[in-house]
């Protein structure tokens, strides 16, 4: 009999900050320590990534090769958010679909880093940097003047922007240091 002090495994468990002996490994990061496992999740959503923007990118043979590239990352990083954000209610309604609920975070990650690439190619390569251009104006000639030639496109920039922004917070804390940091209910 050990009496009131229990067994060694007692003790360990005791020991023990509360948040790491509470966690269930499906709370965890699904391959988290798993380096192998992590790397091989991030080249097939690379992959997948790659697959879905060249999807996009052949549907519009008639654009310039550079605003097709740009429409077609934007294009796929919805695809993979919507597939992210999909996921959790689906994995509630299918029990096979719980299956792939370690996935959402690389889905989650490449979504934010396609959004981002989406971003910085249409600020940089359309944009040039103008905030004027970036909300719709351009130069037309027989004006003299810049005028705004579609009237909704400079909003639809800045909803892109607010947008962008969220999903880069949201991209800086999927990491399981983030996530041990602020909690797993948070």
């Amino acid at each position: 009999m050990q009496g009131k002090l229990g067994t060694p495994q007692d003790h360990v468990k005791a020991s023990r900050p509360r948040s790491e002996s509470t966690r269930s490994p499906s709370t965890l990061h699904a391959g988290s320590g798993n380096s192998w496992v992590l790397f091989l999740r991030h080249t097939t959503m690379a992959a997948v990534t790659a697959a879905i923007v060249f999807g996009f990118w052949s549907t519009r043979m008639e654009w310039t090769a550079d605003m097709r590239l740009w429409r077609a990352i934007g294009d796929a990083a919805i695809v993979l958010l919507f597939a992210a954000l999909a996921l959790g209610p689906a994995a509630k309604l299918s029990a096979r679909v719980g299956k792939a609920l370690p996935w959402r975070r690389p889905l989650g990650i490449w979504a934010a880093l396609t959004a981002l690439t989406h971003s910085v190619l249409i600020i940089d390569g359309w944009a040039q940097w103008s905030v004027r251009r970036f909300l719709g104006f351009e130069f037309v000639p027989q004006l003299g003047l810049e005028a705004r030639l579609e009237p909704g496109f400079g909003l639809a920039n800045l909803i892109g922007l607010v947008a962008v922004i969220w999903m880069i917070v949201l991209l800086a804390t999927s990491s399981d240091r983030a996530v041990h940091f602020l909690g797993s209910t948070s």
